[in-house]
């Protein structure tokens, strides 16, 4: 909902393109504007979840089975979304990679869950993408989950950044 329904709105156009990298079911195109709906790709290495995510959400939005490092678009986009997903591949190469699949006014927005008391094991995620572009937001929201199966509830976080690229 954060990303979708305000740092998009923030920082692109209603016309804008998405490309929602580690996409899982879509749930950030709920609250994308009609226009970028029709622009919307989602990527995702699970193919349980795309499939999930063509028969919830469906078109205009496009759902594609791949592995973040395999998948190359055929165009650039306005926003670059990395939800929860960086800390399981390359992230410099993956990073690098979709830098170039960014329009020159382009966004690249990356999201990270953490338990709280281990932020700082990301640390070179967020150093490299600053390193690369330029940070012009940044958020932390906590909250608490059940942890497995018992009812204990553990205090979780998430970071997100949001960057644009470097003159």
């Amino acid at each position: 909902a954060v990303i979708g329904g305000v740092l998009i709105p923030t920082y692109a156009s209603s016309n804008a393109s998405v490309l929602d990298v580690g996409c899982g079911e879509g749930a950030i195109s709920d609250f994308l504007h009609p226009s970028q709906k029709a622009k919307y790709v989602g990527v995702d290495l699970s193919s349980e979840a795309i499939k999930s995510a063509k028969k919830l959400r469906g078109q205009p939005m496009k759902f594609v089975h791949s592995a973040a490092h395999e998948f190359h678009p055929k165009h650039q986009f306005d926003v670059v979304i990395f939800s929860d997903m960086l800390y399981y591949v390359e992230h410099e190469k993956v990073i690098k990679q979709y830098y170039d699949y960014l329009t020159p006014n382009g966004v690249m927005i990356i999201s990270i869950f953490y338990m709280q008391d281990n932020k700082l094991l990301y640390e070179n995620i967020w150093n490299f993408a600053r390193g690369l572009m330029k940070k012009i937001d940044e958020m932390d929201m906590s909250g608490y989950t059940k942890k497995g199966k018992s009812d204990k509830l553990v205090k979780t976080a998430f970071h997100l950044e949001v960057y644009k690229k470097s003159p």
